[in-house]
């Protein structure tokens, strides 16, 4: 029961986003605090600030996962690369979705949902849980 509960939030979540409001003139603060920790955890991810675009990339040094950026009171999600191969191999699956976790784990320290208690205890290393 615990897995479809977390499936049917995870899909909402990457589908529709994570609702969290964050005041306009910390938008670029929070920006700049999700990279940072990205970048410090415990994990071969990189986030990278691609301010152009206004979002955040996680990669590590052979791909490119997932890209967010916040919008309307939502974290929204998108592929790093929509037309890319690589979304039918399982181990890059399993880290896009890492990648994705470790987004959660961040907005859960500032707007706590209990989320947190959906991840399984062999992936809390990645993200200092």
């Amino acid at each position: 029961m615990k897995e479809v509960v977390m499936r049917n939030k995870f899909v909402k979540y990457l589908t529709e986003g994570i609702d969290i409001h964050i005041p306009e003139d910390e938008v670029q603060i929070f920006y700049e605090m999700i990279t940072q920790f990205i970048n410090e955890s415990n994990n071969d991810f990189e986030g990278i600030f691609l301010k152009d675009e206004e979002n955040v990339l996680i990669a590590d040094k052979y791909f490119d996962y997932i890209k967010f950026k916040y919008s309307e009171n939502k974290i929204m999600f998108e592929h790093a690369h929509p037309s890319d191969s690589h979304y039918v191999d399982p181990e890059f699956v399993l880290n896009m979705g890492l990648a994705f976790v470790g987004v959660m784990v961040f907005i859960e320290k500032f707007a706590p949902s209990g989320d947190v208690a959906y991840i399984f205890p062999q992936h809390y290393d990645y993200w200092r849980i």
